[in-house]
């Protein structure tokens, strides 16, 4: 009778269903600990150029769709450019080169939305 009461004790704790030791809250905590998304840490100049990203984008587009509505013909390579621009990932490794990636596509989305105006 003794020999059945230790194996009921004995084989739940060979098997894990009492364990002693459960760490998984605090293995999920330490793993995740530093990995938060940079997303999360956005300086508010990237948060402003990403913003004026989205303006010049539309823009750009809406310029495009615009001269396309009403017969005017597009030079096929501003059209590639245009294409390019908006189909463009801006983003980086580090925040400097976000930044630097996010201004050097609003200048150009600016300028080609212009150059469309222009004619």
């Amino acid at each position: 009778m003794r020999i059945a009461y230790v194996l009921t004790l004995f084989v739940p704790l060979v098997t894990g269903c009492y364990a002693t030791n459960d760490t998984s809250d605090q293995i999920a905590t330490e793993t995740s600990w530093g990995t938060t998304p940079a997303e999360e840490f956005k300086s508010p100049e990237i948060v402003r150029m990403e913003d004026e990203w989205a303006q010049a984008k539309q823009e750009v587009a809406t310029e495009r769709d615009n001269t396309v509505a009403s017969g005017q013909a597009i030079d096929p390579q501003v059209n590639e450019d245009i294409s390019e621009v908006l189909d463009r990932d801006t983003s980086a490794p580090n925040a400097e080169l976000r930044l630097q990636r996010l201004q050097d596509a609003v200048t150009d989305a600016r300028r080609l939305a212009e150059l469309v105006r222009a004619g």
